[in-house]
C-alpha cells in the first residue's frame, strides 16, 4: 500500500532533477561563507527530495496535479 500519492509527472521530476544538479553546481562554485551558497544548497536538496519522491506537498497544499494522461 502506498502512502504518498504521486503529483508530479515525469517531465516535471526531469526538470527538478535538473535544476537540483544545476543548484548544486552554483553552491559549489560559490562556495564562500555565506547564506546564498546554503540557500541555494538547500534548494538543491529539497528539488531533488521532491523528485525522486514524485510527490511535491506544496503542489498538494495548493491542489495542483498533472492532467491523468500526462503522468
Amino acid at each position: 500500500m502506498r502512502f504518498l500519492s504521486t503529483n508530479l509527472g515525469a517531465r516535471e521530476r526531469l526538470l527538478r532533477l535538473l535544476g537540483a544538479a544545476l543548484l548544486a553546481v552554483a553552491a559549489w562554485w560559490l562556495r564562500a561563507d555565506g547564506w546564498l551558497p546554503m540557500l541555494a544548497a538547500g534548494g538543491a536538496v529539497v528539488l531533488a527530495g521532491t523528485a525522486l519522491a514524485g510527490f511535491c506537498p506544496a503542489c498538494a497544499l495548493f491542489g495542483l496535479r498533472q492532467p491523468r494522461g500526462r503522468r
